[in-house]
């Protein structure tokens, strides 16, 4: 690519991909980029020579999946020629950026098949899907949630993220959201719920609910869990249980441990509702591996050293860029952004 002389194409594919890469991406960008590359050969060819270009940048020549797309030969496009070649060149700068930002863009947002709807969301996204009875699921960053209601049921699946039900009452049809083996059911009431391939953490913000084996009907007479906020508790393999508002309560998977408290701060749990997170002297690395769940740009700590420094700081999920220049005044670090990342490593100097 002649960078002296650049063609309307070239500086296109340049601009969509600097955008693709900056984490302020939208679905309806993803889309157009779709549509652009698949309408002419030279708008694929565009975005073939400026990955090509990425692949060479520091910071990306190590990268497997994107060193294959642009080492390819030319020969790559196919026998048929242009026809093939748009196709190929096309579908494989879309799966490319799919792989690497690990968004949804390929697929639906919602669909509905048999009755079962699919919402979804994206890095960063958040959403809110008003249901037919009047319950509401906001789904967090990178979620997805299945919704299945029939006469004498209300099922959800929580696949994958964080979500909040807010549920209204209907006595003949049971609220619950399946977690693999376990499940909640809603007896009116509101709940957050953070599902990890190893755990998953309950929040109840309001009422009571059920948590069960998936296969368990619901009985009003099981044992309500008694935590406190002092010390945790723990039931190991526990049996059918009530559990209400101001508990938190996390399940581990395989060992099928639940460990419950009570919490007086039970809101800190759905603050990313309204896109604010807070950090009570959290370790550094913790305070990045929760702000890389919803950036693009990867947040990485390049520094042993200041891994485990403690952090107090509120942080709104769109002015990230802001947060992290205060957590360059409040702690020895220095905060680095790079093309495809952003670092933090140590500022020694720094008293």
């Amino acid at each position: 690519m002649n960078w002296l002389n650049v063609t309307t194409e070239e500086s296109r594919a340049a601009e969509d991909t600097v955008r693709l890469f900056s984490g302020e991406r939208s679905t309806k960008d993803l889309d157009d980029l779709s549509g652009w590359s698949e309408r002419q050969c030279q708008h694929s060819q565009c975005l073939y020579d400026t990955w090509r270009l990425l692949a060479e940048m520091d910071g990306l020549k190590d990268d497997q999946e994107l060193l294959s797309l642009a080492t390819k030969p030319r020969s790559w496009l196919g026998s048929n020629g242009i026809r093939n070649g748009l196709t190929a060149v096309a579908a494989t700068v879309l799966l490319a950026v799919a792989v690497i930002f690990g968004t949804e863009w390929l697929n639906p947002v919602e669909t509905q098949s048999n009755k079962v709807l699919r919402y979804v969301t994206q890095v960063g996204e958040q959403k809110t899907v008003d249901l037919p009875d009047g319950s509401a699921v906001t789904l967090n960053t990178s979620s997805v949630v299945l919704v299945d209601y029939s006469d004498t049921a209300r099922r959800l699946v929580l696949d994958r993220g964080e979500a909040f039900f807010t549920v209204a009452k209907d006595a003949a049809r049971p609220f619950t959201v399946e977690l693999g083996s376990r499940s909640v059911t809603a007896l009116g009431t509101a709940f957050n719920i953070y599902l990890l391939p190893e755990k998953f953490t309950l929040a109840v913000t309001e009422g009571v609910v059920s948590l069960h084996r998936k296969e368990e009907t619901v009985s009003q007479t099981s044992p309500q869990l008694d935590a406190n906020k002092d010390k945790p508790l723990t039931v190991k393999q526990p049996n059918q249980l009530r559990i209400s508002a101001g508990t938190i309560a996390e399940y581990e998977l395989e060992s099928q441990q639940l460990t419950a408290r009570y919490s007086d701060d039970i809101d800190n749990f759905q603050s990313w509702r309204s896109r604010i997170i807070r950090f009570d002297a959290e370790p550094l690395f913790k305070v990045v591996k929760e702000l890389n769940r919803y950036s693009a740009k990867k947040i990485l700590i390049e520094d042993d050293s200041v891994m485990n420094l403690p952090l107090y700081s509120t942080v709104h999920l769109d002015h990230m860029n802001e947060a992290l220049g205060v957590f360059e005044r409040a702690l020895p670090i220095k905060v680095m952004h790079r093309f495809d990342r952003i670092v933090i490593v140590g500022n020694h100097k720094k008293k």
